[in-house]
Formats: structure tokens, C-alpha cells, sequence
């Protein structure tokens, strides 16, 4: 018999993965995972002023970029602009890894979320080099990071959360309404 292997979807995701050490075993045990961290640590430091895996291997409190302090009460690693350079890079040692040994598939779907779509362009589909979305996505996180005011720690007024309406008896077409609804009773700043 004949079997066709099953179809094969890679995804990248956005931020909120990270962790300090992420994609640390597979640059001590894949020669392409380890060329690739190295490649982009070599670039963020000849044109970005830090090195990447600095950040993912010790998650310093505080890195110093061109004179500019940025800190994060969990560490760097967690700052915006770091997280999505430690994670592109991520991608592309993963697919890099695979292509290594030999079970990459090239008959894929591939997709992104956020921070993620630059990730599958880069890793996957090879549309852009490592270099290349190693800037795009640090600029990205450094505009995002500026967009609003941040505390001593780093922190700002804002985040990010999942409503699913199904687990709070919520009808899909009311969620609009709902959290219009706890904006007004708890007298912030709520919007989809």
C-alpha cells in the first residue's frame, strides 16, 4: 500500500511564549539551530547594539541600546522589542532544525499571529533573510514599546487579554456591548 503522509501545518505564534533559555537546547544539539542563533546574534550586535543571546540565555533586568536604558521587572527578555527579535530568531533556528534533519516538509500550510506572520515569512517561506526580520521585528517591538508611556519598571497602563464568550455565557453578538458594559462600570479604557 501506498500512504501519502498527512498534511502539515506550521505555526508561529505571538509574543507570550517566551522564555528565558527558549531554543537553548537546540543550539547545544543542532548544528543549524546553533548557526542561525549565532547569525542573529551577530547582527544584533554589529547593528542593533545587544546581543540576543544575552537576553534569551540570562534575561538581564536591564540592557543598555545607544545610551538608552530599557527595563522589565521579568527581565529584558519580556521587553517587546527583545521578545520579538528572541522569537524570530526562534523561528528560523526551529525550520532550520527540521531542514537539518531531514523531516522539514515542503508541501506545508504555514502560518502567523502578530509578530508571528514575520516569523513564517522569514522561517518558513524564506520570503525574507534572518537579517532582515531581525530589524523589521525590532523596530516593530521598539515603536510598540514607545507608543505609550512606561513606569520605572517598564511598565505601562495597558494589556492584552482573550475573551471568549462562550465561557462566560456571553452570545458572540453581544460582546461588543459586554465589554462596553464593564468599560463604563469600572471607568477604563476597554476597546476590541
Amino acid at each position: 500500500a501506498t500512504m501519502a503522509a498527512p498534511r502539515t501545518f506550521y505555526g508561529f505564534p505571538g509574543q507570550g511564549i517566551q522564555s528565558q533559555g527558549m531554543g537553548m537546547d537546540s543550539y547545544a544539539s543542532s548544528a543549524a539551530a546553533r548557526d542561525v542563533w549565532e547569525r542573529a546574534d551577530a547582527h544584533t550586535r554589529s547593528k542593533l547594539g545587544f546581543s540576543i543571546l544575552e537576553i534569551v540565555r540570562n534575561n538581564p533586568p536591564l540592557v543598555v541600546v545607544d545610551g538608552e536604558e530599557f527595563t522589565h521587572p521579568d527581565g529584558a527578555l519580556f521587553l517587546t522589542q527583545f521578545t520579538q527579535v528572541a522569537m524570530a530568531t526562534l523561528g528560523c533556528a526551529q525550520i532550520a532544525e527540521l531542514a537539518e534533519a531531514g523531516v522539514k516538509s515542503n508541501d506545508t500550510f504555514f502560518a502567523g499571529h502578530s509578530v508571528g506572520e514575520y516569523n513564517a515569512l522569514a522561517a518558513y517561506a524564506q520570503v525574507l533573510s534572518l537579517e532582515a526580520v531581525v530589524e523589521i521585528v525590532y523596530a516593530r517591538g521598539l515603536t510598540m514599546h514607545r507608543l505609550v508611556d512606561r513606569d520605572a519598571q517598564g511598565n505601562s497602563n495597558y494589556g492584552l487579554a482573550a475573551l471568549r464568550p462562550n465561557k462566560i455565557g456571553v452570545r458572540a453578538d453581544d460582546v461588543f456591548d459586554y465589554v462596553a458594559k464593564v468599560s463604563e462600570a469600572r471607568g477604563e479604557f476597554l476597546e476590541i
